[in-house]
């Protein structure tokens, strides 16, 4: 069984917000999402640079990785 809003409450509930936002009164944080294809900076670590090497390498971003909590990224 499926619940659904009548088209005229669902207008006045949501007022321009997900789903989501309604039910829950409070706004979601989505500033963890990326745009695919953009351009991302990924951590060297200090065992494979030198003291004068960058910090970080530009790469493509292309996935966020099921696994863990990182993205994938496409050098």
């Amino acid at each position: 069984m499926q619940f659904t809003f009548p088209t005229d409450l669902q207008e006045e509930v949501y007022e321009g917000k997900t789903p989501q936002e309604a039910c829950s009164k409070r706004n979601l944080d989505i500033s963890h999402l990326r745009v695919f294809g953009s351009i991302a900076y990924g951590h060297v670590s200090d065992e494979k640079r030198n003291k004068m090497d960058d910090k970080s390498e530009k790469y493509i971003f292309i996935d966020y990785d099921s696994n863990s909590k990182g993205y994938k990224l496409y050098n």
